[in-house]
């Protein structure tokens, strides 16, 4: 973590170990996600990849690719459903903004 230029609390990534339980395949995982490389590009995307997968042996027959790409479905899914749901609260800003962090106005509600 580290503190912006504009005094705003940045984080690059983060690891998290989760236990996961499904119709198809019961294990746990190791999810990377975040801004990475933060510092050397100027638009950075939230990303998200499991970098570890362990499924249990009743399941070891099961593609690890296979859940390894439903796990992250899920994730994503859940992501979008939390930053719809700050958007509700009013708690995130979708107005674009240009490189010098200024809103950008297209030509409607001045």
């Amino acid at each position: 973590m580290k503190l912006g230029e504009l005094g705003i609390l940045m984080f690059g990534e983060i690891e998290a170990d989760f236990k996961f339980d499904y119709s198809e395949a019961k294990g746990s995982c190791t999810i990377r996600y975040g801004f990475p490389n933060s510092d050397k590009r100027s638009n950075v995307e939230f990303e998200a990849k499991i970098i570890h997968l362990s499924l249990f042996p009743a399941f070891a027959h099961v593609s690890k690719e296979k859940v390894s790409r439903y796990l992250i479905q899920e994730f994503q899914k859940n992501k979008h459903q939390t930053f719809e749901r700050f958007i509700d609260e009013g708690k995130a800003n979708t107005q674009k903004r240009n490189s010098e962090n200024q809103f950008e106005f297209d030509g409607e509600n001045w």
